[in-house]
């Protein structure tokens, strides 16, 4: 490898540009395209040679996980931010609201929530820590009286994607703000006492 001190500075900037745009770009593109998306997506939406993407990252694969890794750990902290909140009803409503946008925002990242990882996969540990912040998110809301206590955390994890996949149904458009909207109607059913018994038995652990 190269010594960086031997390397022309306006070579060093460059190399920098050139990684921030490819890290954007397959930021954006992840949204847009899913897991799907290719190196020559990644590289047409960077302004770059998909060469160059392999110089910098070695393979599409790990630009690709080190963006969802990204991804999941803002919805980390913004977990550590909801049991930080004085008020667990404002703390769980606003995590609820930063799961939905974040799948919502992101194809890729809602196809990765919605798949197993493998037990030795990048994924595990992560997306392991997300659903520990929901747990006890709506368990310390639970306890504090404002979330109807016959609801499970993990109805709140299927819930949370339910603005995902529905701009239009039955010839019925979303406008942009409908997230929002499926959101705040979510929160009002979820909220304590509750005005209808829950049908059936809450959710389980899929089998891995």
């Amino acid at each position: 490898m190269a010594d960086s001190a031997s390397t022309p500075p306006s070579e060093r900037v460059d190399s920098q540009r050139n990684r921030r745009r490819l890290i954007e770009a397959a930021t954006a593109a992840i949204a847009e395209k899913g897991l799907a998306v290719s190196a020559l997506d990644i590289a047409t939406h960077a302004g770059v040679g998909v060469g160059t993407l392999y110089r910098r990252f070695g393979t599409k694969d790990a630009l690709v996980e080190g963006v969802l890794l990204s991804l999941v750990e803002e919805l980390i902290e913004a977990g550590e931010q909801a049991q930080r909140d004085d008020d667990p009803w404002e703390g769980f409503a606003a995590f609820l609201t930063a799961l939905g946008r974040a799948q919502l925002e992101s194809l890729g990242l809602a196809q990765l929530t919605a798949s197993h990882d493998r037990p030795d996969g990048p994924f595990v540990k992560t997306n392991r820590q997300v659903l520990r912040a929901t747990k006890r998110i709506t368990e310390r809301a639970q306890q504090a009286g404002v979330v109807r206590d016959d609801v499970s955390w993990r109805d709140v994890v299927l819930l949370s994607r339910a603005a995902v996949d529905a701009s239009e149904n039955l010839g019925v458009s979303a406008r942009p703000e409908q997230w929002e909207r499926t959101v705040a109607i979510l929160l009002d059913g979820l909220r304590a006492p509750g005005s209808s018994e829950l049908p059936g038995r809450p959710p389980l652990d899929a089998p891995r």
